[in-house]
């Protein structure tokens, strides 16, 4: 009787576990499987090489940062174009090398400068565009490497039909430097009787430099993004080999 009482019990005392008594079920197998699993799984420490969540964090944001960011440079940049740009439309009168007596003789005709006024604004956008991409991005990204170089090659594109043109030049400062040099230095007359020729010889020189600027620190950028990917790459499969690891140490302890 006593024997088909504990037979037909559901529930019977298995053993003792970390001071308490665990009441198994049914199928004391998996119970005690299952229980092993739990313990393995509270008592295996954590391992230098495991990847924890503070780390994947860290990296995100290592990665999204770019050594080689500034406000300064952007913002700067746009200012200085849309200064330019009013002063080319509005203030051309300010471009003056030539004073006689108390009267300037403005160095660039500004009713020529009035007739082109959507290549000085088209100047200026493309100008201010590349510079409010790199602020969005934040970033020497391939992408804005590619950007950069072709927004500034436009924009030298533009401003050779801007400055090119002699007409652009004021007629009264040309004479003016022709009689004033003429016994002097005629050469050098010569040259400042060319001022638009002047100023796009050096908006060429200051777009190669910005674009040797930007690709070097876009191969900068897309190296330090390698060596980021490889270092996620290596926290993965670390991460991969200790779940098999623990998968392991499970089986084995169910066998």
């Amino acid at each position: 009787m006593t024997l088909d009482i504990i037979k037909n019990t559901d529930y019977t005392l298995k053993y003792q576990n970390r001071g308490g008594y665990y009441m198994s079920g049914a199928d004391p197998n998996m119970d005690e499987a299952k229980t092993n699993q739990e313990e393995i799984k509270e008592e295996t420490p954590e391992t230098e090489d495991t990847p924890k969540p503070e780390d994947a964090k860290k990296e995100k944001e290592e990665k999204e940062k770019d050594p080689n960011f500034s406000y300064f440079e952007p913002v700067t940049g746009i200012i200085f174009a849309i200064v330019c740009a009013v002063v080319f439309l509005v203030f051309p009168q300010i471009i003056t090398i030539v004073f006689v007596g108390d009267t300037l003789i403005p160095t660039f005709d500004d009713e020529v400068i009035r007739n082109i006024w959507y290549l000085v604004v088209i100047w200026g956008l493309l100008h201010i565009g590349v510079d409010v991409v790199y602020l969005v991005q934040r970033k020497y990204s391939q992408n804005f490497v590619k950007f950069s170089i072709i927004g500034h090659a436009v924009a030298a594109i533009v401003a050779c039909f801007i400055l090119i043109p002699y007409k652009i030049v004021n007629v009264e400062y040309i004479d003016f430097i022709h009689r004033y040099y003429a016994d002097i230095a005629e050469w050098f007359g010569n040259i400042l009787v060319r001022p638009n020729l002047i100023v796009l010889v050096v908006m060429i020189v200051i777009f190669i430099i910005e674009s040797i600027t930007v690709m070097r620190r876009g191969k900068r950028t897309k190296e330090t993004d390698e060596e980021n990917k490889r270092k996620k790459e290596e926290l993965a499969a670390k991460a991969e080999a200790n779940e098999e690891n623990k998968v392991n140490e499970t089986n084995e302890v169910s066998v």
